[in-house]
């Protein structure tokens, strides 16, 4: 008998296994759960790499 690797749920057969957006192998029980998360995990990290860096300018130093 089949266990999903994600949740551990005995499944009558391997064809309820279904392939998440990270890759990783689930039931289709929890797959959408797991590509929420991975969703969710994505979009943050793409939040923190497209910030704008701030630039400061020396002229204020150079002024005094």
């Amino acid at each position: 008998m089949a266990r999903c690797p994600n949740c551990s749920a005995k499944l009558g057969c391997s064809c309820k296994l279904r392939k998440a957006a990270d890759g990783t192998q689930c039931c289709v029980s929890c797959v959408t759960q797991r590509n929420n998360v991975y969703k969710q995990k994505t979009k943050n990290a793409a939040n923190v790499t497209n910030t704008t860096p701030v630039l400061i300018s020396a002229t204020a130093k150079q002024k005094e």
